[in-house]
């Protein structure tokens, strides 16, 4: 009997992944000298671990802000705080309300927003923010906005009102962008 060299593989593959270590047991691993970025792991994942600590999730979120390999630049805000900062700075606030478990959401996180297009038209226009809409703050977000599809992306004003609601995930940034602003302009056309 013949056995095929690559289902042996993949087999042994398999198993080497069912054993892996959990993420914070890794990260508890770090050369105190080493940050979040020198550990060369994949961001998006290990902020959307389970394992990852609260601080940890903050401490990424951090780094997303300030590192120009994230050009939109999502804070670390309560939903109140963005709502604040907004009105100061005359902005609306935008929402990337996820799910740790979406594709289609880590497809965006990946591939759209850390682009020059979107991050630039976000952060001129934008208060962003990002919630996991299963934890935290995401369940009052889910409820007040009427959540059931992910991703969704919330424009909304600095006194909480809802402008507009952005449903599902695009390939392409300037798509993205210009889907933004059609919806914005329906939305404003329709007051």
């Amino acid at each position: 009997m013949r056995i095929n060299k690559s289902l042996v593989i993949l087999a042994v593959a398999m198993c080497a992944c069912s054993n892996q270590e959990p993420i914070e047991s890794y990260d508890n691993k770090l050369d105190s000298k080493q940050t979040i970025q020198e550990s060369k792991g994949n961001y998006l994942r290990r902020y959307y671990s389970r394992y990852m600590k609260p601080e940890q999730k903050k401490e990424l979120i951090m780094e997303m802000s300030t590192n120009p390999k994230y050009v939109t630049k999502f804070q670390y805000l309560t939903l109140q705080d963005a709502f604040d900062k907004a009105a100061e700075e005359g902005k609306r606030v935008f929402i990337n309300c996820h799910t740790e478990n979406c594709g289609p959401c880590r497809m965006m996180e990946k591939n759209i927003f850390p682009s020059k297009e979107c991050g630039d038209y976000l952060n001129s226009n934008f208060v962003c923010i990002s919630k996991d809409i299963e934890k935290g703050e995401g369940d009052i977000i889910k409820d007040r906005y009427k959540i059931d599809i992910y991703p969704t992306y919330l424009i909304l004003n600095p006194d909480g009102t809802e402008v507009c609601k952005i449903i599902g995930a695009v390939s392409d940034a300037n798509k993205f962008v210009n889907k933004l602003k059609e919806a914005i302009e329906k939305a404003e056309e329709s007051k």
